[in-house]
């Protein structure tokens, strides 16, 4: 009787588990990584072998890459669309990023990601960069759907002082929630900063609650000009060989970016959290190259090889975007998702996964919902597949892009054209102090730990193949392309680093994608963008960059 008894319990509690465990992938812990100015070629998922993205890698090979990926040339305006799930031309946001001193920022009539994650119940968290507008307190993440904020209202901060520069203007900004913090976190790097606060979240969440967390971290983005890079010492040795400096502490840089990452899965590991967590990863603009090209702006030394342009341009290497996401449930882990694809999917996507439902949100949303096909799912009439996608309308800067299939057709050009062009990042290497010192892979403990942890929760993880989502550009020709005078159209399946125009023999599909942008641009919305205010100047405001007007 007794032995019945124990064995009926025994059922009951495998029972309940089960229950526990589904209800947990009904309602996952979403973690929502976004790395600032990252370069399609500066990951090791997309053929780099120099620069060592262990972790980074090792998650993508995991789960499901996105190969065919899109997103905004600038930050603000992607951050936009991830966080909205409506286009920038539908949001007033396509124009250039917001200053510090400037009072605009996302409409409040927009509602973002964790507004909808928080109708689900749950806990909202933003740690690291925000840059959709501080100039009323009303627009700050706390006011926008956050629970908790701790990080930088701007664009970018000094990577140790928490100072924001702007103009001739200088301030600090770093916040607690709605409370100004600088001090606090002073002396310490920013990247350790914002891991730090990704682990104390995950350690102090509960389980039977779901969270969602977005770490935006400043890396791999610069810091106030001239110092561009500034890393950890340890960080900075483990890479002697590299010659220049500039170019060391890039890579540096993102090692410590990697190794982060790493870290942080790990403690989801440790905390029980891994197997009810899915996480995403993207980069929000191509990499910035003018340090490279000796420009006096878009200062930065990442690489979009073998992509034309970068950061601002709506070239492929401005807007080609790095993503993947990692759930230990998915049926289609270690395999690429090739439909084309954009930053606005996120938020349908990721509320379909945390169990939304797809009328809760608006009608006319941009954004389409990736889940039944990244996750596996057998409901193929589920999948949607875009086959359009706009890049941009920006009618004040008189630049436009669009994807219709394979084509893709470009007008118009920014910052005079000074970065319309394919830059080689060449890195040299001290040889000696190579075979010296120790190889960046086996540097990074976080990554054996990393494997060691997946293996433990899929044993099939240590066979699984890399990712590899090289883009090689031969056999084609290179073909005059002035898109200031006439349109530039590319066959980018076929010509993905745009080096053949074909617009001279397609003239018909011209005419069509010109006529499909003017029929876009009538549904667009003016620019909200606002000049900048003299009221803003920390100098009135105790020193920090803070919200100024009601």
């Amino acid at each position: 009787m007794l032995c019945s008894k124990f064995k009926t319990s025994c059922l009951v509690m495998f029972i309940i588990c089960l229950l526990e465990s589904s209800a947990e992938i009904k309602r996952p812990n979403v973690l929502l990584i976004i790395v600032d100015d990252l370069g399609w070629n500066d990951v090791g998922f997309t053929g780099n072998k120099l620069i060592s993205t262990p972790n980074i890698d090792t998650l993508a090979k995991e789960g499901v890459t996105l190969s065919n990926y899109y997103v905004s040339p600038i930050c603000s305006p992607s951050r936009s669309a991830l966080l909205t799930g409506f286009h920038p031309i539908h949001t007033g946001m396509q124009h250039d990023v917001i200053a510090s001193d400037e009072p605009w920022g996302l409409p409040q009539q927009f509602k973002i990601l964790p507004q909808y994650l928080k109708s689900l119940n749950y806990s909202t968290h933003l740690i690291g960069k925000w840059h959709q507008g501080f100039y009323s307190k009303r627009h700050i993440p706390t006011k926008r759907g956050f629970d908790t904020f701790n990080g930088y209202l701007s664009g970018a901060t000094d990577y140790y002082d928490r100072i924001t520069r702007y103009g001739s203007q200088w301030g600090l900004d770093w916040y607690e929630n709605e409370t100004p913090s600088a001090s606090k976190y002073a002396f310490n790097h920013t990247t350790d900063i914002l891991t730090s606060q990704a682990i104390k979240l995950i350690q102090s969440r509960s389980k039977n609650n779901p969270w969602f967390i977005a770490i935006s971290y400043q890396a791999v983005h610069i810091a106030n000009s001239p110092k561009l890079y500034q890393v950890p010492i340890d960080y900075l040795n483990r890479f002697k060989f590299i010659k220049d400096l500039t170019m060391r502490s890039y890579v540096a840089l993102l090692a410590s970016l990697d190794d982060s990452i790493g870290t942080i899965f790990n403690h989801l590991h440790k905390t029980g959290q891994a197997n009810s967590t899915l996480i995403v990863f993207t980069s929000d603009n191509g990499a910035p190259t003018g340090t490279l090209t000796g420009k006096n702006c878009n200062l930065g030394v990442g690489s979009n090889q073998p992509l034309r342009g970068a950061k601002y341009t709506l070239w492929e290497g401005g807007i080609k975007g790095l993503s993947w996401i990692w759930a230990n449930w998915l049926k289609s882990k270690g395999t690429v998702y090739n439909g084309l694809s954009h930053i606005t999917d996120w938020t349908p996507t990721l509320f379909s996964f945390a169990g939304g439902n797809e009328s809760s949100l608006p009608a006319n949303i941009d954004g389409i919902n990736l889940r039944y096909a990244l996750e596996g799912n057998r409901k193929r009439s589920k999948i949607i597949m875009r086959n359009e996608l706009i890049h941009n309308i920006d009618d004040i800067w008189n630049v436009s892009a669009i994807r219709i299939d394979d084509y893709k057709l470009v007008t118009g050009t920014v910052l005079d054209g000074q970065f319309d062009d394919w830059v080689s990042r060449n890195i040299t290497i001290d040889e000696h102090l190579l075979k010296n010192s120790t190889p960046p892979l086996k540097a990074s403990s976080s990554w054996f730990t990393l494997n060691q942890s997946l293996y433990e929760l899929d044993k099939k993880s240590i066979d699984r193949e890399n990712v590899l989502i090289k883009i090689d550009c031969f056999n084609q020709n290179k073909t005059h392309c002035d898109p200031v005078k006439e349109p530039c159209l590319f066959n980018i399946k076929l010509d993905p680093c745009e080096f053949n125009n074909i617009a001279p023999t397609h003239q018909t599909i011209v005419n069509s994608m010109l006529t499909r942008l003017d029929e876009i641009r009538k549904t667009a919305m003016y620019p909200v963008n606002r000049p900048g205010d003299p009221l803003s100047a920390p100098i009135h405001h105790e020193g920090y960059w803070i919200w100024w007007l009601p």
